[in-house]
């Protein structure tokens, strides 16, 4: 209970002072996937806690969907450049260590090695995610 001014008596429900809100629309940003629009708590990681066999059984329906066909042939790709790269890096580390080269060699190795670690990985977590939305969907 509030009192507004001074001399003044008069008492403010703790009801009038809340606004009305929705709870999907307070959470923080990084949280907003534990939420549903009407505020119901979802499961982030339903995907991981599927046994083996219906994660089995969840990517074939998925390499089924056209979306699905399309995303996977994507991030193989990006899996693919992301083992090349690795590659690529390794073997410029090894000349320019056995060649005793400037050490820009060395930088421009391990920039391809991080980038390329970030495809690979990148490309993972962008499919276990993609998995676990579809799984989500399917309820």
């Amino acid at each position: 209970m509030l009192s507004a001014g001074v001399g003044h008596q008069k008492v403010i429900n703790n009801s009038e002072m809340l606004p009305s809100f929705n709870i999907a629309e307070m959470v923080p940003f990084f949280f907003k996937n534990c939420y549903n629009k009407s505020g119901e708590v979802i499961m982030k990681n339903k995907y991981q806690r599927m046994s083996k066999e219906e994660k089995k059984k969840l990517q074939n329906k998925f390499k089924q969907s056209a979306y699905g066909q399309n995303l996977l042939f994507r991030l193989k790709r990006l899996l693919i450049i992301g083992i090349v790269g690795i590659c690529f890096s390794l073997l410029e580390f090894g000349v320019a260590f056995f060649n005793k080269k400037d050490i820009w060699d060395l930088i421009s190795g391990s920039i391809l090695f991080i980038i390329s670690l970030i495809f690979i990985i990148g490309s993972i977590r962008t499919k276990s995610k993609k998995l676990n939305e579809f799984a989500l969907k399917q309820k």
